[in-house]
């Protein structure tokens, strides 16, 4: 779902970038973001919510790209430059397909919560490095479980109760345009038989 129409096409002596949005939970961050960069000056932007990106026609003569990213810091969401995609990088085709990429990545994704009282003392979860979670959304994949629960903790693991979500269903964004939900399931008889839960996401193709 897109927050406008519209296309931000580049007019005689603008140039287009595309950003990496980050921290949007429904199509109303979509538009806040919008408006935001549709303020500055000879700015025509676009954000789309389902794929968490921004098209911006600008002129570089009058606004630069780290005041747009500025701008959007500013309204209280992430953006970067998308990381850079060569040729021959073997992901390149799957980034247009209806791709899910599943697992225990060992990794808390920036911003999601940790319980206070660990089971492990003497454990790093929470201090341990986050960035293979921003990478993967950078390179434009969908973390299903928060687009669908933007505020619920969704803990995966832990032995005997859950304190950290470290399992994950990434979708790539034209899949994630027809996820329908995703939820971690909490039964009582998977809490007694692993120390993860599982997490499972459904979509309409």
């Amino acid at each position: 779902m897109a927050a406008a129409t519209g296309t931000a096409e580049p007019a005689a002596g603008q140039e287009r970038v595309e950003l990496a949005i980050g921290g949007m939970t429904c199509a109303s961050c979509a538009a806040r973001i919008e408006k935001k960069l549709n303020k500055l000056d000879g700015v025509a932007a676009t954000v789309n919510f389902a794929s968490e990106h921004a098209a911006v026609a600008f002129d570089p003569s009058r606004v630069s790209v780290e005041q747009l990213i500025g701008a959007v810091e500013a309204a209280g969401y992430e953006a970067a430059l998308p990381e850079a995609v060569s040729e021959d990088d073997p992901a390149r085709p799957y980034r247009r397909r209806l791709c899910a990429m599943c697992g225990d990545l060992n990794s808390v994704r920036p911003g999601d919560p940790i319980a206070q009282r660990l089971i492990w003392p003497d454990s790093d979860l929470g201090r341990g490095p986050r960035g293979i979670i921003a990478s993967i959304e950078r390179a434009g994949w969908v973390d299903c479980f928060r687009r669908c629960n933007p505020r619920a903790p969704g803990f995966t693991l832990g032995d005997g109760r859950r304190v950290a979500r470290v399992d994950y269903i990434f979708a790539s964004g034209p899949l994630a345009e027809r996820l329908k939900g995703c939820r971690v399931l909490q039964h009582e008889e998977v809490l007694e038989a692993s120390d993860h839960s599982p997490i499972w996401a459904e979509f309409d193709v």
